[in-house]
């Protein structure tokens, strides 16, 4: 702008100056010249005038431009604030207008999937129930067969091992007047068993003789159930001593004699305490039809025997079998004397 005002004052000056030789001539000149040289002094003085108000009207709208740009640029910047503002309304709207649609549409599509999934649901679990209530069933099923499987298996093994199928074999035993406990023998098909391991053993009714005896056997350790066999207590042999009490018995041969057991015989042992009877088993020829021997021992000579004889006789004593005593014999020989 300063180079401007510049440029003009020249071109006015020069022009002046041509003028002025022109019209007045050379005569003029100096005159001209002051004047224009004065002119000039003012022109120029008019020029820092104008350069001045220029420059201070240059000021003054520089100021004023720049304020008028900081205003635009406010304006700008209110204007692009607003215009954001504005679209990011519109967009805000429009967005929430699309979500809402869309929302709408996913909402109905989430209801139909939804809807279809309640009912795959209820399919699935009912499928699911019906496959729980069938696995239920095969597995009560299985259970039940298991546990028949293992009740069969158990009572196999029970029966295998159940002594009342056992073969038992009780050792002969007799009469001692003592509790007895006879050896016992058990056995599971080839096998035999173990007393005290595998069984125990326990006796009844086994002090006397006779069959009432029994002996039960009760399983231990890997074996169960109980087993009983009666088994036979024998007699026991019994002792019998019998001798005669005197060297003779007298008799009368005109008149008959009776001799009473007991003054014709001694007993000297009867273990079963059974009842002796007696029984003439050998006499003389001559003298059988004479001499009798009654069951309870008591002897009888008729007369008519030789006076001054002597007969031998044998006279077998039997004490009776008891319960637990056998029966036992003892032959004892007489020798009967004919007085007078």
């Amino acid at each position: 702008m300063k180079k401007f005002w510049i440029a003009l004052c020249c071109v006015v000056l020069a022009a002046a100056i041509a003028l002025g030789v022109t019209i007045s001539g050379k005569n003029d000149a100096q005159t001209k010249l002051t004047a224009a040289n004065s002119q000039v002094t003012d022109l120029q003085s008019k020029l820092d005038s104008a350069l001045k108000g220029a420059e201070d009207t240059k000021a003054a709208l520089e100021a004023d431009a720049a304020a008028a740009a900081e205003t635009a640029a406010k304006a700008l910047e209110d204007a692009k604030a607003e215009a954001e503002a504005a679209a990011k309304a519109a967009a805000d709207k429009a967005a929430e207008s699309a979500v809402t649609d869309a929302q709408k549409s996913a909402a109905s599509k989430m209801v139909t999937a939804a809807a279809e999934a309640v009912e795959q649901a209820e399919a699935a679990q009912k499928t699911a129930a019906d496959a729980k209530t069938a696995a239920d069933a095969a597995t009560e099923t299985a259970q039940k067969a298991a546990d028949k499987e293992a009740a069969d298996k158990e009572a196999a093994d029970k029966a295998a091992h159940d002594l009342s199928k056992a073969s038992i074999t009780v050792a002969s035993v007799t009469y001692t007047g003592k509790a007895l406990k006879p050896a016992v023998t058990v056995k599971m098909g080839d096998t035999t068993l173990k007393a005290g391991t595998d069984y125990t053993v326990a006796y009844a009714n086994n002090r006397n003789a006779g069959k009432k005896a029994k002996v039960t056997i009760e399983g231990k350790g890997a074996y169960n159930g109980t087993a009983s066999k009666s088994f036979t207590i024998a007699k026991a042999k019994s002792k019998l001593a019998v001798k005669a009490k005197s060297k003779f018995i007298k008799a009368k041969a005109k008149k008959a004699t009776t001799v009473k057991a007991k003054k014709a015989f001694k007993v000297t042992k009867n273990v079963s305490k059974g009842k002796i009877t007696y029984k003439l088993m050998k006499a003389p020829k001559a003298a059988k039809k004479f001499i009798k021997v009654a069951k309870n021992g008591k002897i009888t000579v008729k007369k008519g025997l030789k006076k001054g004889k002597t007969y031998t006789i044998k006279v077998r004593a039997t004490s009776k079998a008891t319960s637990n005593y056998k029966s036992a014999k003892k032959v004892v020989t007489l020798k009967v004397k004919v007085v007078k």
